[in-house]
């Protein structure tokens, strides 16, 4: 009898056998072999996803994380996130994994702070940004740590409906959930938020176009 392993993985390579561009079907197969160990199966299909559709960034990502992790190939790593990113520079996964190689293995933090910055802005929730984000500033420099804490002690007041104006909807855009941490609390950034006559948060930043920037290289 056949494990649940071996019968999905049979029926990932039935449906790539009747659908070779299966770009789903790939990546599980993927997925299933790396959970294996099997690492070399595994960079085969998520190479073989990529070649189906080379501009979606989930391929790139799970390449990218299998090289990393599994293979301590930072180069390739760093190359196949950059191609994520380029794919869909939306993809707060690979904005997360480009910003934890930069930062862990590059030492690069203005880099890994934009990409973690980045990453943010695509997904407001993203614990572990948040969390290597503020180690990061901790590293660089103690006071940029404490402003972090001081903006996310602010948007908890905001969530828990304080400082809010009475009978007004409160909406904190992504710029002001994320920002750049110290231009939300430093009025010589130039930065500013405030409640407008609807009562709803406005935030204006001059410098979220380099929060959203990540250093450029080769993308390939």
């Amino acid at each position: 009898r056949f494990s649940d392993d071996e019968r999905a993985e049979r029926s990932f390579l039935a449906a790539i056998n009747s659908d070779p561009g299966h770009i789903e079907a790939h990546l599980n197969l993927g997925e299933l072999l790396a959970k294996r160990s099997d690492t070399k199966g595994a960079e085969a299909a998520f190479r073989a996803a990529i070649r189906a559709d080379p501009n979606q960034a989930r391929g790139w990502t799970r390449l990218g994380r299998l090289l990393f992790e599994n293979k301590f190939d930072h180069d390739g790593a760093e190359a196949a996130f950059r191609a994520a990113v380029k794919a869909d520079p939306n993809s707060y996964s690979a904005l997360f994994e480009l910003g934890h190689l930069l930062h862990r293995v590059r030492n690069d933090l203005d880099g890994a702070e934009s990409a973690y910055c980045a990453a943010l802005l695509a997904c407001p929730g993203h614990a572990s940004a948040h969390h290597c984000l503020a180690d990061l500033l901790n590293e660089r420099e103690p006071a940029e740590y404490e402003l972090s804490c001081r903006v996310m002690e602010m948007l908890d007041d905001w969530r828990a409906g304080e400082h809010r104006p009475s009978n007004a909807l409160v909406q904190t855009p992504s710029q002001l959930l994320l920002a750049e941490w110290r231009s939300a609390v430093d009025p010589s950034s130039g930065a500013r938020y405030y409640f407008d006559r609807n009562g709803l948060v406005q935030w204006e930043d001059p410098c979220v176009a380099a929060v959203l920037s990540i250093p450029a290289g080769d993308d390939a």
